[in-house]
């Protein structure tokens, strides 16, 4: 297990480009990076590192997309078996920003683009064509991890370091 602060990478790797030439600007966003982080110490993320080395983000988004189906689904049926819930209708939602991840997913056949994909990842296909998952495009301004990869302005930061679980160290010691 991890725990970080993914909320501020995006703007650390920006800032680390000009550690050798460090101007007043860089010096002010700096500055800023620890102020945040002051303001929200007892705030961090869990998470673990994908175990597979990949070529490309499709690749690496379908692997995530293929773990993640397996988890979501156990997890509904684990939670139909309990008794928590009665009944889940319908297929768990899968989202991803990546058209040519969803494609990949959709793509009945093994294609010359995937075929050095490790076959256990291409049973989201077959959790696809039984009806178990949905793959669906999320929009840009909703994707949850954008912090990681784009800057944001400090109210779309915060919405999102909340929808992604970010919470105060002191509601688990």
């Amino acid at each position: 297990m991890l725990c970080t602060r993914p909320d501020v990478s995006y703007a650390l790797s920006i800032t680390s480009r000009y550690q050798a030439n460090l101007g007043e600007s860089h010096w002010i966003a700096v500055k800023c990076i620890l102020k945040y982080l002051r303001r929200t110490k007892d705030a961090f993320l869990r998470s673990s590192k994908q175990s597979t080395v990949t070529d490309s983000t499709t690749e690496s988004e379908y692997i995530a997309a293929s773990e993640a189906a397996k988890e979501a689904c156990w997890i509904k049926k684990f939670v139909i078996e309990l008794g928590i819930v009665p009944s889940i209708e319908g297929p768990v939602e899968l989202l991803s920003d990546n058209t040519r991840t969803i494609a990949q997913a959709k793509e009945p056949r093994a294609h010359h683009k995937s075929k050095h994909v490790p076959r256990k990842y291409h049973l989201i296909r077959d959790m696809l064509n039984k009806g178990d998952i949905k793959v669906c495009k999320v929009a840009t301004e909703a994707n949850l991890a954008d912090p990681f990869t784009k800057p944001l302005s400090q109210a779309k930061l915060d919405e999102h370091a909340t929808n992604i679980g970010l919470t105060q160290m002191s509601q688990w010691c």
